[in-house]
């Protein structure tokens, strides 16, 4: 089963280097609030596929079909 830690780092990563945590000296997890306006849209774009990752493993239907359904 595939993992998502690649994911993970990723958001990690950005999130360390965003001026949320560079700036305002805010932690990672206060940053990931989705009211938080100094996040970056790629920060959030990475912090969506992890969570789509996530989802996908907890589906067993999309487990055994794949993304598509098909």
């Amino acid at each position: 089963m595939p993992s998502c830690e690649r994911f993970r780092e990723s958001v990690l990563t950005c999130l360390r280097e965003s001026d949320c945590v560079v700036k305002r000296g805010l932690s990672v997890n206060e940053c990931l609030d989705l009211k938080n306006k100094d996040v970056s849209q790629e920060c959030r774009l990475a912090q969506r596929a992890f969570f789509e990752c996530q989802l996908a493993m907890l589906n067993p239907r999309r487990r055994m079909r794949g993304p598509y359904g098909g």
